[in-house]
């Protein structure tokens, strides 16, 4: 059984931690276990940063409590509204230029080229995983860097050579560094970016209005970026992120939301359903724990981080809950008063009717939600509720 499945409450935390004889933050930062790159953090790391996962939800409560979430995925945007219904049958055995061709707009088209290359490539999807990769930091200092000619994903540092970006170095107020990678062997994990890339793209470019008022809307950032936190001095954690949910308000980029994404499934329930590995795990909360933390990034809000997870055609959604109690405790290695708490959805299969409305409506609960963290930062340009609740529309047939 997996952490994620088993440290569902303060109690089983504090049971399995003296069964198992793990480690506190302090410990095993003296053991330099917590130095680098959170792409190899396991079940150690979880306990050692008192993570407790909430079983997970076909809805997150952060949207559901905050009246984020729609009522339904459709009514906002009849582009949205055909993701929705999805494509013809047989989509997945055409060629690009067709499926693009005959669909319209051809954002919709692109979706569908992007799920069906993951079909070919992974028809069944839950293949256990091949050996976890190592992602290599990028430079210290860099600037933003094409994504048309961006390696997107992860690999092993045999596969790719790093190629710092630019000149000159970028000054403070630089968000994070980026750099180029060669491409790597690893088709699956950049076709996984690209359908979710596709995907979301489809969903935040049509809900968001475009009159001149709306000045500053969320984008997709295509680009990796490195957050780092440093938890004592000349001590860091290192998180490599695949893309995410960005705004712009003119000065700096406003991180609302991450993207990471996995070439298959690593472990499995006694049901045989996928679940999360500990290393996956490991690295989300690394990731969020860097994120927050960030000196050159600035999130949109602090105490909450979300991080979107694809695995090919399977989407989950993260909300990490870190408080400043909570990182001050861990810092200064007080006694565990607070815990990290991670909250997630079910996995939503993008080639199902049912499942892509619950990642849209999670989409558009991300626009509303950012909407009202940028209101309370007291910026007069935000994302309103939506609700729609209108008809579905037609049936489409699933491939």
């Amino acid at each position: 059984m997996t952490y994620y499945d088993t440290i569902n409450s303060e109690a089983d935390f504090a049971k399995k931690f003296q069964r198992t004889g793990a480690k506190s933050w302090d410990s095993l930062d003296k053991s330099d276990a917590l130095h680098g790159g959170a792409s190899h953090w396991s079940a150690a790391h979880l306990f050692a940063s008192r993570v407790v996962c909430a079983k997970p939800q076909r809805r997150l409560a952060l949207f559901t409590d905050g009246g984020f979430l729609p009522a339904s995925g459709t009514g906002v945007h009849t582009c949205i509204n055909r993701l929705i219904q999805g494509s013809t049958a047989g989509f997945r055995d055409n060629n690009e230029p067709r499926i693009v061709q005959q669909h319209q707009p051809d954002s919709l088209g692109y979706v569908w080229a992007a799920l069906g290359r993951v079909l070919q490539a992974e028809p069944a999807g839950i293949a256990p995983d091949r050996p976890t990769r190592a992602r290599q930091p990028p430079p210290e200092h860099g600037i933003y860097s094409s994504s048309t000619s961006m390696r997107v994903g992860s690999s092993s540092p045999a596969s790719s050579t790093k190629e710092s970006v630019g000149e000159s170095a970028p000054s403070e107020s630089s968000k994070a560094s980026l750099y180029f990678e060669k491409p790597s062997s690893d088709p699956l994990e950049d076709l996984t970016v690209r359908l979710a890339s596709c995907f979301i793209r489809c969903v935040i470019n049509y809900a968001q209005p475009i009159d001149t008022t709306y000045t500053y809307p969320i984008n997709f950032r295509d680009e990796r970026v490195m957050h780092r936190f440093e938890y004592a001095p000349d001590k860091w954690i290192r998180a490599i992120d695949d893309g995410g949910l960005q705004a712009y308000d003119g000065q700096s980029f406003l991180q609302v939301a991450l993207l990471e994404a996995k070439r298959s499934f690593q472990k499995f329930t006694l049901q045989g359903m996928p679940t999360v590995a500990d290393e996956t795990l490991g690295q989300l909360v690394g990731e969020a724990l860097a994120f927050r933390s960030a000196t050159k990034t600035e999130d949109i809000n602090e105490d909450n981080c979300i991080i979107i997870l694809a695995v090919t055609q399977y989407v989950k959604f993260f909300h990490f809950h870190i408080t400043r109690h909570f990182l001050d405790e861990l810092k200064r290695a007080s006694p565990a008063t607070d815990y990290l708490r991670v909250y997630s959805t079910e996995w939503f299969d993008l080639n199902m009717r049912d499942d892509r409305k619950e990642v849209v409506k999670h989409l558009l609960a991300i626009l509303s939600w950012a909407g009202e963290q940028r209101r309370g930062r007291g910026e007069d340009e935000s994302m309103d509720s939506v609700d729609d609740g209108g008809d579905d529309g037609d049936e489409f047939m699933e491939d």
